[in-house]
C-alpha cells in the first residue's frame, strides 16, 4: 500500500483522484484539506494498491 498526496486546484485534484479511483487502485480516499496561506490549493490523500494481476518488472 502506498499513500499518495495530491495537491493542486480543487477541480484538478478531484479529476485526478476520480480517475485513479476509476482505475481501481484506490483503497481509501480522504476529504479535501485547504492548504495554508489562502493559496486556493487543496490537498487530498489516497491509499493505493496495485491489482494482483500487475507484475513487478524488478
Amino acid at each position: 500500500m502506498v499513500r499518495v498526496r495530491l495537491e493542486g486546484l480543487p477541480d484538478e485534484v478531484q479529476r485526478i483522484a476520480d480517475a485513479m479511483q476509476a482505475a481501481g487502485c484506490v483503497l481509501e480516499r480522504s476529504r479535501e484539506y485547504p492548504n495554508r496561506g489562502g493559496s486556493g490549493y487543496v490537498r487530498l490523500y489516497l491509499d493505493c494498491d496495485l491489482h494482483e494481476e500487475v507484475e513487478d518488472d524488478d
